[in-house]
């Protein structure tokens, strides 16, 4: 079947405003696990992880940090749009929101889940992160100790 001009310029039209569209529902939804939460983990479509065990690891792209009352729907969605929501939504990627005291910010975070402990914290050395989350405990887990300077588990 071939497609004229008009046709596929329509096609374009419409994916680019459906992928608009997803952008600010996953944001919106981001900002609602943050404000009512404190943070949560989101799939491409704004639904909550829904996952009972595992840990979720960040860093599986550019992540954001934003001073506490920097957390605005134009911050996450300027985010998403750079580069952020497109490495999740092709490799699978959950999107996390969570705030740092000892930082006073708010991170923005593509995360993995991996079933096991010691996989992820090792994923999570390999990209630089403090901490992976135990979604079964909803607690974070170091990835390195600090008193003892040991790193992994």
């Amino acid at each position: 079947m071939m497609w004229d001009l008009a046709t596929l310029r329509a096609m374009n039209e419409q994916a680019e405003q459906d992928w608009h569209k997803q952008v600010e529902q996953l944001a919106r939804a981001l900002l609602t696990a943050a404000n009512e939460d404190g943070g949560g983990t989101m799939d491409r479509q704004g639904q909550p992880f829904a996952g009972e065990g595992g840990f979720l690891v960040g860093g599986a792209a550019k992540d954001l940090g934003l001073p506490a009352d920097s957390l605005t729907l134009e911050a996450v969605v300027g985010w998403l749009r750079s580069g952020a929501f497109e490495e999740g939504r092709l490799h699978g990627h959950y999107f996390g929101v969570w705030y740092d005291e000892e930082q006073g910010a708010w991170w923005l975070d593509v995360v993995d889940m991996y079933p096991m402990l010691s996989q992820a914290i090792d994923i999570g050395i390999q990209r630089g992160e403090r901490a992976v989350w135990d979604v079964a405990q909803g607690c974070a887990v170091p990835c390195v100790d600090e008193e003892n300077g040991i790193w992994g588990m």
